[in-house]
């Protein structure tokens, strides 16, 4: 039925046929790798949003899914598969306790997560006590591995010090009782909710750290990845104080999937729903997930119960679901502002822990650069995410990831070095940062980081910050690509340290930290010369029917930078491969400039070369710093 069916002219079609508003504009999309195509009909003029490549878009229209294949005992009606539920979500505790018991029992997933992310048996310094009628601070927790908690996961909202805190003059008090009557909405709904489902215990970061000491904030902030990752589950509340998540339901039958038929063994099953009609499990839409702090919250605890729509949804590190819908098996991920970004590259708690156990099995030692760029492009789009997430204090951005970088370790054994990983090193060095430099920051960079850290880059409110582009990974594959140049880690260096020893506050402190590398370098007078005059070589090299193009992007002011590139620049070469089948390269490497100390280089931007159509009979293509000058490889230092 679906191959004979082409897109109409809906204008055409309007004046043929003027009752028949349905057929006005119809485009097939065939989904090939879902089983399914998609049928879509609008009785308005279509409003597109193209990408390039075209990808998406957005309409006023209806959407008709036509299955091919379901497998056994899966069918439509598992979109509308409670019928009878509470007018109001916080009412349905016992689906809560369903997802949570399910998870528990079968997920095997989620509990391997849960075991290799986390120190088993580590708890929070305090927990709130729930017992009978009254709420207690208790602080005697440690060792008790018995204790099962939830925690919770909230916005403060634009008045945080209308929210009840601990703080020391009060920590005495809130052992004996912590005032009911003071608390947030948001606070009351949590303990609510704890209780509704049969635990205890209740983790709420301004209660149970004290807000007014700064060695306490310190030491339980820089354990979120267990205080998150032993939880039994987290409570998240998508909305700031002001939305309790206690209104009644809409009509769900307004954007809810309408069964046409029934799939059975034999037919195909389509459903009705106006696209686009399921706003609330978007991402983007959250509040709450604009915050940093509760990009690692989430992820990091294998269980969620996401609650404030008017529908309760649930992720854990195996499924979606919707309180309505059932199981969902995916769900709209977040769009980068100002880029046009894939899908497929948004960071969600099943994806995450698939390829952190998929990089258990990539050999630490003498990976392929397949495998180094395959766990590069997972970082980066985990980075790239995060640092779309708005911070209330600039200082915490380094904290405020230190528990994600933590639960990777632990699963993967993998060395963090100041938002880089030791043992792919490569891909995690080449971050550039484009930006118009007569913007604000809408938060600085941390001059605790390294030159070469990420976290070393100011956040601008049109943010264009990205890792730089290697070939693509499917291309090792089928074998298209050869390795010209790898730079290899050396050793690091904490203050205080011997080499290659990490210190406790690694995943939060790492002022002065120093990586050494073996590069192939190039000194060079003024570094824009690199950039006049590489292109002419290249011709007079391989001749005129070659190209080259080059990106240096630097990460210093203008005026800055002209100071910087009238003194000793040196080229490092981090990273060069040769397509073979188009006779081209593609080099990405530092800029670098002297540091402080003798014998150490500082970051000051990043560059890249794609060469293009080298003649084939000059065989194996030479680096493109052999173009520049004498090079060598030798050892770099940075700072």
């Amino acid at each position: 039925m679906l191959d004979g069916l082409s897109p109409k002219d809906g204008h055409a079609d309007l004046h043929s046929n003027p009752d028949n508003l349905i057929s006005l504009s119809t485009w097939l999309i065939k989904n090939e790798w879902d089983g399914h195509a998609d049928i879509v009909c609008s009785p308005e003029e279509a409003k597109f949003k193209w990408d390039d490549p075209p990808t998406r878009y957005e309409v006023t229209h209806l959407l008709f899914r036509y299955f091919g294949s379901i497998p056994t005992g899966d069918g439509f009606s598992r979109h509308l598969t409670s019928s009878h539920v509470p007018s109001r979500a916080c009412d349905n505790m016992a689906q809560v306790s369903a997802w949570i018991n399910s998870c528990l029992s079968d997920h095997d997933k989620c509990r391997k997560v849960q075991q290799d992310s986390t120190n088993a048996g580590q708890l929070p310094a305090r927990l709130l006590d729930l017992e009978r009628d009254r709420i207690s601070l208790k602080c005697d927790v440690a060792g008790n591995d018995s204790i099962q908690y939830l925690t919770l996961s909230h916005m403060w909202g634009p008045n945080p010090t209308q929210q009840l805190q601990l703080v020391t003059s009060r920590l005495k008090e809130f052992q004996l009782e912590v005032p009911l009557q003071e608390m947030s909405v948001i606070f009351k709904e949590a303990v609510r909710i704890t209780r509704a489902l049969g635990f205890r215990y209740l983790w709420i970061d301004s209660l149970c750290i004290i807000q007014d000491s700064s060695s306490d904030w310190e030491q339980e902030a820089s354990k979120m990845a267990t205080t998150y990752g032993n939880a039994v589950c987290s409570i998240a509340f998508l909305f700031p104080p002001g939305n309790n998540g206690m209104v009644l339901r809409k009509d769900p039958r307004r954007w809810n999937a309408c069964v046409v038929r029934d799939p059975t063994r034999d037919s195909k099953g389509i459903w009705i729903s106006r696209l686009n009609s399921r706003s609330a499990i978007r991402r983007h839409d959250w509040p709450l997930f604009s915050r940093a702090w509760t990009f690692q919250e989430h992820l990091l605890c294998p269980r969620t119960l996401l609650y404030g729509q008017e529908n309760l949804m649930w992720e854990c590190s195996e499924v979606f679901c919707d309180e309505l819908m059932g199981s969902l098996k995916t769900l709209e991920q977040p769009h980068r502002k100002h880029t046009w970004e894939w899908s497929w590259k948004a960071v969600t708690k099943p994806k995450l822990y698939t390829q952190m156990l998929s990089i258990r099995s990539v050999p630490a030692l003498g990976a392929s650069a397949k495998d180094v760029l395959e766990v590069g492009t997972i970082w980066a789009n985990l980075v790239l995410e995060y640092r779309e997430r708005n911070l209330t204090v600039a200082k915490d951005r380094i904290m405020a990831f230190a528990g994600i970088a933590r639960a990777i370790h632990n699963m993967t054994g993998l060395t963090y070095l100041a938002g880089t990983w030791l043992e792919y090193i490569q891909p995690c060095l080449l971050w550039s940062h484009p930006h118009d430099h007569a913007q604000k920051p809408r938060e600085p960079g941390s001059l605790d980081a390294p030159s070469w850290s990420w976290f070393r880059a100011s956040l601008y409110p049109r943010d264009l910050f990205d890792f730089t582009s290697a070939p693509d990974v499917h291309l090792f594959r089928k074998s298209y690509v050869r390795r010209v140049f790898w730079a290899e880690a050396v050793s690091f260096k904490f203050p205080s340290h011997p080499k290659n020893h990490v210190p406790q506050p690694a995943f939060y402190n790492f002022a002065g930290l120093r990586l050494t590398l073996n590069a192939l370098t190039v000194r060079t007078s003024y570094a824009l010369d690199f950039e006049s005059c590489l292109p002419t070589r290249i011709e007079a090299l391989y001749g005129g029917d070659s190209s080259a193009q080059i990106d240096c992007c630097y990460d210093s002011h203008p005026l800055q930078r002209k100071k910087e590139l009238l003194g000793d620049v040196r080229l490092a070469l981090i990273m060069e491969f040769e397509y073979l089948d188009h006779r081209a390269t593609y080099s990405a490497g530092l800029l670098l400039v002297p540091g402080l100390e003798e014998q150490t280089w500082r970051r000051i931007g990043v560059w890249t070369v794609d060469v293009c159509d080298i003649p084939p009979e000059h065989g194996r293509v030479q680096s493109v710093l052999n173009l520049l000058g004498e090079c060598r490889v030798e050892e770099v230092t940075l700072v």
